[in-house]
């Protein structure tokens, strides 16, 4: 389980970050990667999912974010990790928090 990564931001991507950490580049997935500068170093809470044909890492630079997204995933039927990061781009945290309490 890969859950942190700290390093330099190599790359911005549509939906990620690649973070490079040595001589190895790490794609991940972030809620705004806008926020991120080439060169910056950074260190992100991670969240690794496994499957089948791909592994992907989904970063958060605010614990909260982290814990509302792992809930989402472990914890809605339905959410994936794909689905829990939109919901974060979309809304944030302190209110998916809130909704969920409210049913």
């Amino acid at each position: 389980m890969i859950a942190l990564i700290r390093g330099t931001v190599y790359r911005r991507l549509d939906s990620a970050v690649i973070v490079l950490v040595g001589d190895i580049g790490y794609e991940v997935r972030v809620v705004d990667p806008t926020m991120f500068e080439v060169g910056e170093e950074v260190e992100l809470r991670t969240y690794h999912v496994v499957k089948e044909d791909r592994q992907e890492l989904y970063g958060f630079v605010e614990q909260l974010d982290y814990e509302v997204f792992a809930d989402l995933v472990e914890h809605v039927p339905g959410v994936g990790a794909k689905t829990a990061l939109n919901l974060l781009r979309a809304v944030p945290a302190s209110r998916l928090i809130e909704a969920v309490r409210e049913q």
